[in-house]
C-alpha cells in the first residue's frame, strides 16, 4: 500500500503487534497477552484485525475502570463508615466522661444512692408519724378540741419539717469530689 492508497472498509484490516501497539499504546508483549485473553482478535499468526481490536480494547478498558471506580467507591464508603463510627464511639466517650464529671461533681446522683437516702429519709418519717398516736395520747387526753387541734398540727409540721430538711450532702456518692469550677459553663 502507498500513501495514496485509501481503505474503503476498515472491517478487513489486519495489522502486526507492533503497529497495533503503536496504536494504543501497550508492548508488543502486551498485544499477544490480550489476544491470549480474547480481547485482541488474531486473524492469523502475527497479524491483528484492527477494528475488532481496538473496539474489544476500549469495551476493556471500559470495564476495567467501571471496576476500579466500583472498588473505589466502597473503599471510600468503607472509609466513611469507619470514620462514623470512630465519630461516635469519640461522642459515646465524651457522653460517659461528662456524666462521670457531673457524678464526681456532685451535680448527678447515682440511683443506688437516691433509692438509699430517699428510703432511709421515709422510713424515718413513716416511724414519726406512727409514733405520734402512742406520744401524743396521754399529753391530748380530757382537752378541749382547740388545744389537740393545735399539738397535733405542731407535732405533724415538726415531723413534715425533718423531711423537708434533707441533707443534699446524703446523695453524694463515694466517687464524690469537691472541684471548683475553673470554667464557666453553659
Amino acid at each position: 500500500m502507498n500513501s495514496k492508497d485509501t481503505i474503503e472498509k476498515i472491517d478487513t484490516v489486519a495489522v502486526s503487534s507492533k503497529v497495533l501497539a503503536d496504536i494504543i499504546g501497550v508492548s508488543d508483549r502486551r498485544i499477544r497477552q490480550l489476544a491470549d485473553e480474547g480481547i485482541i482478535v488474531r486473524s492469523r499468526q502475527g497479524r491483528y484485525i484492527l477494528k475488532d481490536s481496538i473496539r474489544n480494547y476500549i469495551v476493556n478498558l471500559k470495564v476495567e475502570n467501571s471496576a476500579k471506580q466500583q472498588e473505589h467507591k466502597r473503599n471510600l464508603d468503607e472509609v466513611e463508615d469507619l470514620a462514623t463510627e470512630k465519630a461516635k464511639h469519640e461522642h459515646t466517650k465524651r457522653q460517659i466522661s461528662e456524666l462521670r464529671l457531673a457524678l464526681m461533681k456532685g451535680k448527678m446522683y447515682e440511683e443506688a444512692d437516691v433509692e438509699m437516702v430517699l428510703t432511709d429519709m421515709l422510713v424515718t418519717f413513716k416511724q414519726k408519724l406512727l409514733s405520734l398516736p402512742a406520744k401524743l395520747s396521754a399529753r391530748l387526753e380530757n382537752r378541749d378540741r382547740a388545744y389537740i387541734n393545735t399539738t397535733l398540727t405542731d407535732e405533724m409540721n415538726v415531723v413534715l419539717m425533718d423531711l423537708a430538711n434533707y441533707n443534699p450532702e446524703d446523695f453524694k456518692s463515694d466517687k464524690y469530689i469537691d472541684i471548683e469550677d475553673e470554667v464557666d459553663e453553659d
